[in-house]
Formats: structure tokens, C-alpha cells, sequence
């Protein structure tokens, strides 16, 4: 049994009322960046929405297909 499948199984066998909100249980796992955002980081981010909302973005299956067609 790999890891995931044990755990699983953990879960599956645990009281409902025993499990952790599994959001913050998983965000607890994560390392925290306690570094603030930049000015200029806010300012990308929000450029990068607007781009978005205006329809400027590629999907991730063109993005495949525009890398196989780069490698082949």
C-alpha cells in the first residue's frame, strides 16, 4: 500500500466529527510567504486580470499543442 492509499484509508475510517477542515489542514502544510507583495508585483498581477478579462490569454491545451509543435 502506497501513501496515498494509506491515507485514505485513514481517512475513510476516521469519525466525521475527528477530521480537520481539509482546507486549512492542507494550507497548514504549505510553507507561508511572509514576504508583502511588492507595488510592482500588485501592479503585474493586476495587469495580468485585466488581460485576462479581455479575452488575452491561452488555454492550456493550445499551450500543449504549441509546445509539440515547438519540438517536433
Amino acid at each position: 500500500m502506497n501513501k496515498r492509499e494509506e491515507l485514505k484509508r485513514i481517512i475513510d475510517n476516521l469519525p466525521e466529527e475527528k477530521l480537520p477542515d481539509p482546507a486549512e489542514f492542507l494550507k497548514s502544510l504549505i510553507p507561508e510567504d511572509d514576504e508583502p507583495l511588492t507595488e510592482e508585483e500588485l501592479k503585474e498581477i493586476e495587469k495580468s486580470r485585466q488581460r485576462m478579462n479581455n479575452g488575452e490569454f491561452v488555454t492550456l491545451d493550445d499551450l500543449i499543442k504549441e509546445l509539440d509543435e515547438d519540438y517536433k
